[in-house]
């Protein structure tokens, strides 16, 4: 009987290590922008509207609050989902990020409808069937999002947008859909 006590002990031990190591965990956060370079050679963070319009290059910025793995994937008109970043050059399906640290990624002149989906996750992401691609935007269910626009004192404006996932677990992740019409 008392190495049934102590191995309950034991199980409780390991639980109780396993949830003060989850409580550690910091939410899942994703900071977007799209920024256009003007002729002039600066960039400016823009709406997705005025991204959609631009005939100069555009970018979408991508920055997390920890360290994690991204993926965006594009999708035209209605045509099955296609990794954009990281580039099919780097033989990866997601790239490390490092926090606080924005990834500029280029877009490409898509002409009509162009969704992109920024997947973001703790550990890196294995290879996935085309079904999964198309459900991104299920795989997220404890996020919220907000969008911002605000002025700073040199005079240029932010507008972008953040995503947190408040699911403390280790496979925790973002899925958000961003939408452009060129």
């Amino acid at each position: 009987m008392r190495t049934g006590l102590n191995e309950n002990r034991k199980d409780f031990h390991n639980w109780a290590k396993q949830q003060a190591r989850l409580t550690q965990l910091r939410p899942l956060g994703l900071r977007y922008s799209f920024v256009v370079r003007g002729t002039d050679g600066q960039e400016r963070e823009v709406d997705a509207a005025s991204a959609s319009k631009s005939i100069q290059p555009v970018f979408l910025t991508v920055e997390a609050n920890q360290d994690a793995y991204l993926q965006v994937w594009e999708t035209v008109g209605s045509s099955t989902p296609q990794l954009l970043w990281p580039e099919k050059e780097t033989g990866q399906i997601s790239l490390k990020i490092t926090a606080g640290q924005r990834q500029h990624i280029p877009l490409p002149m898509e002409s009509g409808p162009v969704t992109l989906t920024a997947r973001l996750s703790r550990v890196p992401s294995g290879p996935i069937t085309r079904q999964e691609a198309a459900m991104f935007d299920r795989l997220s269910l404890n996020q919220l999002q907000e969008s911002i626009t605000a002025s700073n004192r040199t005079g240029s404006q932010e507008r972008a947008t953040y995503v947190v996932n408040q699911d403390p677990s280790t496979t925790a992740q973002i899925a958000v859909d961003m939408t452009l019409d060129r």
